[in-house]
């Protein structure tokens, strides 16, 4: 009797995991709203992980590069119309620094100049997007802009020594060579000597295995980069924090049975600033905040087998590191 009790049991859960969880990390994926197909483990989340990036390694990840693929014209425009198309055909952009075009404007406050247009174009993808400006402590004329370009696979910076009447770059800023790619929220910082700071996001695929089930998803780390010329070079990258993908099991119930748990971090939305130690104010200390998404997704296992998940729970926090030697070792958050 308990043997046909734990049978209808268990074909009770299978008939309401059919028709109803949703779509998950673990390889379930359907053209139609309740899954109906099965896929392998990767495929759900290299999709997940390809909504995290940005700049040219998005347009690869998403069929978009014309490079790479057989695209007409600009598909990327085609998702993103500009509000005013001929804004980027006012003047061609020079090829060394100098004065930028000048957009469109109507008539400003004379205690501002008109709009400099800075980025300049190199593909036919013509978008920076998420900028992020800092001026040098030590020369206020001194200024470092930071951009996502899909142009390029990071981020770049741009700068200026006259207070903005013209401006040298792109310069690339490069992502861990541990990982696969750049994902853009670029964040720029002065320390009081005029030393440059970059913060910005990159991306890598972690593999995990829980139980009989294998698979891989999208994991972050943020990435610091520091210039000692003004923003014309920079630094190889080192990681201020980094995510990593976690399992967890329970202690077997009276039947048996073990509860699994996936846990998938994502570090997104970095901020950077710096400031004098409270110890030793003769002495910078660099700070470094962003955001940490987790997703814990309840496993099961159907049969002992097929691997299912009950509905994920994502929680956040805000989190910090430090570093008292510019950057080249972190604290933990």
């Amino acid at each position: 009797m308990k043997r046909f009790q734990h049978f209808i049991h268990i074909l009770i859960v299978f008939i309401a995991f059919t028709f109803t969880i949703p779509l998950n990390a673990l390889g379930m994926e359907s053209d139609a709203p309740m899954f109906s197909s099965h896929k392998t483990l990767d495929y759900s989340s290299l999709n997940y992980f390809s909504k995290n990036l940005s700049s040219s390694i998005w347009l690869i990840t998403e069929g978009l590069d014309p490079r790479i693929t057989d695209s007409k014209g600009n598909a990327l425009g085609n998702q993103f119309t500009p509000k005013d198309p001929q804004v980027r055909g006012i003047s061609v952009q020079p090829v060394g620094a100098g004065q930028g075009p000048l957009v469109p404007y109507r008539s400003p406050s004379p205690k501002f100049s008109r709009n400099i247009l800075v980025t300049r174009d190199f593909s036919r993808y013509p978008f920076q997007t998420e900028p992020s400006l800092a001026v040098n402590p030590k020369d206020p004329e001194h200024i470092i802009l930071g951009v996502i370009d899909y142009s390029f696979p990071g981020i770049t910076t741009y700068n200026t020594i006259d207070g903005g009447s013209t401006w040298h770059g792109p310069y690339q800023v490069k992502y861990p060579i541990s990982d696969l790619a750049g994902a853009g929220d670029p964040v720029i910082s002065f320390d009081r000597d005029g030393t440059a700071y970059a913060a910005s996001i990159s991306t890598n695929i972690e593999e995990f295995t829980l139980k009989n089930a294998t698979g891989s998803t999208s994991v972050s780390s943020i990435p610091i980069s520091k210039s000692n010329d003004g923003g014309v070079t920079w630094s190889e990258p080192i990681a201020s924090a980094a995510s990593h993908v976690d399992t967890k099991q329970s202690e077997p119930d009276e039947q048996g049975r073990i509860q699994y748990e996936l846990i998938l971090p994502f570090l997104d939305k970095p901020w950077i600033t710096i400031g004098p130690s409270k110890d030793d104010p003769s002495k910078d200390i660099i700070y470094v905040t962003y955001t940490k998404f987790v997703t814990k997704l309840p496993i099961v296992f159907l049969f002992n087998v097929q691997a299912f998940s009950l509905v994920p729970v994502t929680e956040t926090t805000i989190e910090i590191v430090r570093s008292e030697d510019g950057g080249m070792t972190w604290s933990e958050p």
